[in-house]
């Protein structure tokens, strides 16, 4: 299989919209701030605005802070979700009783999100836009699809997630606060709060291989070919990614047919360098898993570059794990 290496992307929006633009900050304040008014009600937005930015000198602090909040404060209900998306597919083809449901689902779900602190992507990113707004910091909601190991995105007819965008030092930036506050269990619908920064102020590049806003521009990306269609086609990356990676190069597609003794290649940016003892791929054939390490690794100036090569015919799901965190999912069917 043929390596796409990162070059590609050169010419993307890089210098309108990288984290590192932030390297000088110290969010320790911010965070702090967010844990000390943890647990507060949301009766009353401008005055929780103001205990959380009142003591910091720039937006991005600020920002960092309710955004810190959100994601520590405010569980994801799995629940909620599910019986929206089941009756937005239940009304699909009737537009009057979809728009009645819409309409009672937003008070359903403003009611939760206030009482309980749970609710789901769209309350995550409205409460985050309406703290940010009374802070005086520009921020949008993003309305899109979003691909996880339980979804389908073939299957969806509507978007089905929603993150955000914030307007910080005369750039927009992408974070998604839903993904970073935990994880929850759809089998129990109970949530474990798990903070992953990489979702603040996350690289765009990176955020559209999982994420596909119905209005491309919030791709926040340059001279790039990706579309919806190349999207539905992209490999299934999981939380790990975002804490992990600067940029996820290749393979660049979920699906691959190769031939026996062909190379099945990877080329990542990593935000932290690794041995090959932290690099391992597990290899499920419908029957078992294995883990096997690559059969060629490299590091050159924090590109991991690693390959394996499948010796016998058959369909196997790919497994990337660095630092024993999952990074990838691919499914690679091996023909004579």
């Amino acid at each position: 299989m043929k390596i796409f290496y990162c070059f590609t992307l050169l010419f993307i929006f890089q210098a309108q919209a990288q984290k590192s633009d932030f390297a000088h900050i110290d969010f320790k304040k911010a965070d702090s701030l967010a844990l000390v008014y943890k647990n507060e009600r949301l009766t009353n937005i401008p005055q929780l605005t103001e205990k959380l930015t009142a003591n910091l000198d720039t937006d991005v602090e600020r920002f960092r802070a309710l955004y810190k909040w959100v994601c520590i404060n405010i569980a994801n209900d799995y629940g909620l979700y599910a019986r929206n998306m089941g009756k937005r597919h239940q009304f699909k083809n009737n537009p009057e009783k979809l728009t009645k449901w819409n309409q009672k689902f937003k008070h359903i779900a403003i009611q939760q999100l206030i009482k309980k602190h749970r609710t789901i992507c769209t309350g995550y990113s409205y409460l985050l836009q309406q703290l940010a707004q009374q802070a005086q910091i520009p921020c949008e909601i993003v309305n899109g699809y979003a691909r996880t190991s339980t979804i389908d995105v073939d299957k969806l007819t509507a978007p089905n997630h929603s993150w955000n965008a914030v307007y910080l030092n005369e750039k927009w930036y992408l974070c998604d606060p839903t993904w970073a506050a935990g994880i929850p269990n759809p089998a129990t619908n109970y949530f474990m709060f798990k903070y992953n920064d990489g979702f603040f102020l996350a690289e765009p590049e990176l955020m559209a291989i999982n994420h596909y806003p119905e209005d491309p521009r919030w791709l926040l990306l340059e001279n790039t070919t990706t579309n919806f269609n190349t999207f539905l086609k992209t490999p299934q990356l999981y939380g790990s990614a975002y804490s992990n990676l600067a940029l996820y190069c290749s393979p660049e597609k979920m699906r691959y047919d190769i031939k026996k003794n062909e190379h099945f290649s990877y080329s990542l940016q990593l935000l932290d360098s690794v041995t090959v003892d932290k690099v391992t791929l597990a290899i499920d054939n419908g029957s078992s898993t294995f883990e096997v390490a690559p059969e060629s690794f490299s590091v050159h100036r924090n590109t991991l570059h690693i390959d394996y090569i499948f010796k016998h015919r058959g369909f196997y799901d790919v497994h990337l794990y660095i630092n024993d965190a999952l990074i990838s999912t691919h499914t690679v069917k091996v023909v004579n």
